[in-house]
């Protein structure tokens, strides 16, 4: 009687689960719709848009393309852009990473939130303390000039472009922590205690275990960062005007001028190229990341 009334529990029990995963289910469903609508209208339908205007209105599809390549604002532009990713995206991605490794063993969230702080001020409250800061008769330049007797020109040449990389690793790091820490979060323990137990240092535990189990978050990181780096022109913007130094002349600050212009072709037609190399590069980081995994299986199979 007793083994009957216990499957007889556990039947009611599934029964009850199913039923309230497929409840689940349905108002998951209906709580995406108008996340998706809005995808569809604001992404899909965009960049439907964006591919139309690209490849119409002219009487060659290359000729757009080859306008663009031609045009020197764009080369600027994207040299200066591609520059620039080459450079706050490793670097935010290496020092969020030893400051996340540094701080994982405290176990306190405080800094992980002081670091998200920047987050939160306002892209013009940004813009007024680093004028306050790094104009000419800034703090940062009086100090400079009561030592050296000279001041430094943060808002042209290579100072603007030092800033921009400066504000945006300001900015996004807080951010890559907590990604770092959430990847961090998930591998098991129990395999650290494994690892002290047979004598392992934690040079080695970082180098073949956190490193290794923290290659999914690390690419989940350059998308972020990636898509970030396009969100910096608010600040730059605020800070440099439309037409900052040739520096710091980006792909937002061209497409900005095109766009005031109604250049709609042209401003599709670059939109397009860039896109294309994201893709490119997003496909060389996932392909590199298939042949690891399977490079990986077949030296644990041999």
């Amino acid at each position: 009687m007793s083994e009957d009334y216990i499957m007889f529990s556990a039947t009611i029990v599934f029964e009850n689960d199913e039923e309230g995963y497929m409840k689940s289910y349905k108002e998951g469903i209906c709580f995406s719709i108008p996340m998706l609508t809005g995808i569809v209208i604001f992404y899909v339908l965009g960049l439907g848009i964006t591919v139309y205007y690209a490849f119409t209105g002219r009487e060659s599809v290359l000729n757009g393309f080859s306008e663009v390549f031609s045009n020197e604002a764009f080369r600027l532009a994207l040299s200066n852009t591609v520059r620039f990713q080459l450079i706050v995206i490793p670097l935010t991605l290496a020092m969020s990473f030893i400051i996340e490794v540094s701080i994982y063993d405290l176990n306190k969230n405080i800094i992980n939130i002081l670091f998200l702080l920047p987050l939160a001020v306002p892209s013009n409250a940004v813009s007024v303390i680093w004028r306050i800061i790094f104009s000419e008769f800034g703090m940062l330049n009086k100090v400079v000039n009561a030592m050296t007797g000279q001041t430094i020109d943060f808002f042209s040449g290579d100072g603007a472009f030092w800033l921009t990389v400066m504000t945006f690793v300001w900015k996004n790091l807080g951010i890559a922590l907590l990604i770092w820490k959430l990847g961090m979060d998930i591998i098991p323990k129990s395999i650290y205690e494994a690892a002290e137990l047979d004598g392992a240092t934690e040079g080695k535990q970082l180098l073949y275990m956190t490193i290794p189990n923290l290659k999914t978050v690390f690419i989940i990181e350059f998308i972020v960062l990636s898509i970030n780096s396009f969100k910096g022109y608010r600040e730059s913007f605020l800070i440099f005007g439309n037409y900052p130094d040739e520096k710091i002349y980006m792909l937002q600050n061209v497409f900005n001028n095109w766009l005031s212009r109604l250049e709609l072709s042209k401003l599709a037609s670059g939109a397009i190229i860039y896109m294309g190399i994201i893709l490119m590069v997003a496909g060389i980081i996932f392909g590199l990341s298939a042949i690891f995994r399977v490079t990986r299986k077949l030296r644990c199979r041999v």
